[in-house]
């Protein structure tokens, strides 16, 4: 994919409704989403939803350009030693957080010192924890051996900020982009006691917005802090997606701003897009589950489920998997990581599967499973896919299951509270290295999609999360992939392209298609 983060520019057209005033108080931009937002703390925000929220109320040491290459931000300038191991930064002396009223406080260096404690302090739990191992002692925090304040990062003044690396790290910058690497006010963050991101009084941020309401209702409403000028995005509005339109139609009637499409949408061709392959559909076994806990049952079910691009084709902009990381994910030096560690997916004959099958029953002391549920998506396409792999189970390993079809949200409830035993799911990028999705399955994980345990791919994951080149990230992934597929703890069946598009009079919003992300700091309208 030429560009993963895109601006989608375009020339100015007639606005629609409501959208189109330019006044202070106009609802400029409307994005419907799929997940609730549950927190604004950068340092826990996970979902779609949160990332875009904490991206437009934060700004950090780098923010990603139109190429989705990190650029200086807050940063002023940057210094690296010749070992690679000790970055310098200069703040910009204005930078301020602000609740858009009379609380405004300089941001400096220990806002990011205290932030980056946070992330690899284990007590937070953090889901970006693993992606800062490099920095001198994160890895002994994270594990509980070494207390936060031991974490090779400091306030040299109020205006320099130095973090000094274990280990060269080319892929640091981008993650300094990132939401977990965000300034954190301690003073601030201990007067919420406990309740940091959980509320409008409880999150101070230094982007170009401030959040004025928030409900599970109604979702988020962020404004712009530096008043109306010129054509800027001045309001935003994150809605829950209540399902009475589609994405489509809401964009073409001027309901909404930008949307996400699974496959092309032919009515929509005119407007700007940004296409990607960042999804993978697949089966989620719950290896919790005393049945599913079987090796020999999850690879005899995982081998029967691999299916043909021609059994995909009841579902638009699919093709078959050939791993579980889709194409969209880059290795460090921006080189792809599918078509580098190649098809990984476990192949076996029907005999075999027959065969493990069996041998997992005589394991279990059982002639058949039962009780066992699969859980799908409530759409046409895919009920056809997993009619395909349901007779394939039937006919050749005489394996019966009930199966429950669910809204996509609903399914998505379900495989993060644990309460299924095989789930048709997509598995989304969540940033654009291969741990975006493998490092998911790492038994630290309290996200885990299959509750899978094992140290062989924990030991894996954490050096690939530690690579300091493309190779060696390459072959640790890999192998860690490799691992997981094996283990049958997931079986990958599709992956899928997206189509992100945009009303046609909005310009210099960039789009991080792992997520989506969108960042509307310096976007305009008409």
């Amino acid at each position: 994919m030429a560009k993963r983060i895109a601006a989608l520019l375009a020339a100015a057209l007639c606005c629609v409704g409501l959208l189109c005033g330019c006044g202070k108080d106009t609802v400029n931009f409307i994005y419907y989403i799929s997940d609730e937002i549950r927190t604004l703390d950068p340092q826990l925000a996970s979902t779609a939803s949160e990332l875009t929220a904490v991206k437009n109320l934060f700004a950090g040491l780098y923010r990603l350009d139109e190429e989705g290459q990190p650029q200086l931000d807050r940063a002023t300038a940057v210094s690296v030693s010749a070992d690679g191991l000790v970055y310098t930064f200069t703040l910009d002396p204005d930078d301020r957080f602000s609740d858009g009223g009379e609380t405004s406080i300089p941001v400096t260096a220990d806002d990011y010192v205290f932030a980056l404690q946070r992330v690899v302090d284990p007590a937070t739990g953090s889901a970006a924890a693993n992606g800062f191992l490099s920095i001198l002692n994160a890895e002994e925090i994270l594990a509980g051996e070494k207390d936060p304040s031991a974490l090779g990062v400091r306030a040299v003044s109020d205006t320099e900020l130095q973090i000094t690396l274990k280990t060269p790290d080319d892929g640091l910058p981008k993650k300094l982009a990132g939401a977990a690497a965000m300034p954190c006010n301690e003073a601030f963050f201990d007067s919420t006691a406990g309740a940091y991101g959980l509320s409008l009084d409880n999150i101070l941020g230094n982007g170009a917005f401030q959040a004025t309401s928030w409900s599970a209702d109604n979702g988020l409403t962020l404004r712009r802090l530096v008043g109306d000028e010129g054509k800027l995005i001045n309001r935003i509005r994150l809605v829950p997606d209540d399902g009475e339109k589609t994405a489509a139609q809401r964009l073409e009637e001027g309901g909404q701003d930008g949307a996400l499409i699974d496959g092309e949408e032919e009515s929509l061709a005119a407007y700007p897009s940004l296409s990607f392959e960042a999804t993978v559909w697949a089966l989620v076994f719950n290896c919790g589950d005393e049945s599913l806990s079987n090796l020999s049952i999850r690879q005899a079910l995982a081998a029967m489920a691999r299916l043909s691009d021609e059994e995909l084709a009841p579902v638009a902009g699919v093709r078959a998997a050939g791993g579980l990381v889709p194409g969209a994910s880059v290795l460090i030096d921006g080189s792809g990581y599918r078509g580098q560690a190649g098809d990984l997916v476990p192949v076996r004959a029907e005999s075999q599967s027959y065969a493990l099958y069996r041998q997992g029953l005589g394991q279990l002391g059982v002639e058949r499973l039962s009780g066992l549920k699969v859980l799908i998506p409530d759409e046409a396409g895919w009920a056809q896919v997993y009619t395909a792999i349901n007779q394939r189970w039937q006919r050749s390993l005489a394996a019966f299951f009930s199966v429950e079809a669910l809204p996509r949200a609903e399914l998505s409830a379900r495989l993060e509270s644990g309460d299924y035993d095989i789930a048709l799911v997509p598995l989304t990028l969540t940033e654009e290295g291969p741990q975006g999705l493998l490092g998911r399955f790492a038994s630290d994980q309290s996200a885990n999609p299959a509750n899978y345990q094992s140290a062989a791919f924990d030991a894996l994951a954490r050096a690939g999360l530690t690579a300091t080149d493309a190779s060696a990230q390459l072959a640790q992934w890999a192998a860690a992939e490799k691992l997981l597929l094996e283990d049958a703890a997931v079986a990958p069946l599709a992956f899928q392209t997206n189509h992100f598009y945009l009303s046609a009079d909005l310009a210099g919003v960039v789009v991080d298609p792992f997520g989506p992300v969108i960042d509307l700091s310096y976007a305009t309208r008409g």
